[in-house]
């Protein structure tokens, strides 16, 4: 990072507060020290792209993009919506082609 660039992990972005399930908390306490807060990067990345890949599965790409855009490290967020995208346009194709998606 250059000198005078913020870190985006401190963009002054509200952090997202959030239930982020049973299935997802058991995965969160396998990484230990990183669920008690200790990771600014774990709070305002790891978790918000945790809630949305289960908004995903549960809901659909649309569902989850919303809460991909507010995860505060650029490259991360960039990658999880053009993810998110690319699973939106093959849905649209299946469900065109007769596939039942939720």
């Amino acid at each position: 990072m250059s000198q005078g660039e913020r870190s985006p992990y401190e963009a002054g972005i509200t952090p997202m507060l959030m239930d982020v399930g049973p299935a997802l908390e058991n995965d969160l306490q396998a990484l230990g020290g990183l669920v008690s807060g200790e990771s600014v990067f774990f709070a305002r990345v790891v978790v918000p792209m945790g809630v949305a890949f289960d908004l995903y599965k549960k809901e659909g790409p649309q569902a989850a993009l919303d809460v991909m855009r507010r995860v505060q490290s650029e490259d991360w967020r960039k990658a999880g919506v053009e993810w998110l995208e690319r699973r939106a346009k093959r849905r649209a194709v299946a469900m065109d082609s007769g596939v039942g998606y939720v």
